[in-house]
């Protein structure tokens, strides 16, 4: 995968963890709202690693506004509603298409980018598959 469009996917999941945060109540509501705020934090910084990489390396970018229709399988979130355990299969399964983004398109460019990608990887990882585990 290249950067470009692993920063794209990227903007796709931290948009819509940031709809989750803005929508999470119930029991587990101030850990959940808190962890996704984390996420969507880490997913925008991510984001501008990629985009930034990808522009030194020759690769376009699309305007975030233009996502929608550029990138035709994801599909964003579209309820008002969400249990616990929906927002945390949600955060899982995108979370890790999302390291796997960051795997796939690692090895394709320099050291000092693989770095900043692999701590990415560390730090996402904590969250999507430690804590919103345990949920």
């Amino acid at each position: 995968m290249k950067l470009s469009k692993l920063g794209e996917y990227t903007y796709l999941f931290a948009n819509d963890l940031r709809m989750l945060h803005l929508l999470a109540k119930g029991e587990e509501f101030l850990s959940v709202h808190a962890e996704l705020e984390d996420l969507y934090n880490l997913m925008y910084d991510l984001y501008d690693f990629a985009c930034e990489s990808a522009i030194a390396h020759g690769e376009e970018i699309i305007n975030p506004s233009s996502l929608k229709e550029a990138i035709t399988d994801w599909n964003p979130i579209q309820s008002q509603s969400f249990t616990m355990n929906e927002i945390r299969d949600y955060v899982t399964e995108n979370g890790n298409f999302i390291l796997q983004g960051i795997c796939d398109c690692g090895e394709e460019y320099e050291p000092y980018v693989q770095s900043g990608l692999d701590d990415f990887a560390k730090d996402a990882d904590k969250i999507i598959n430690y804590k919103f585990s345990r949920i």
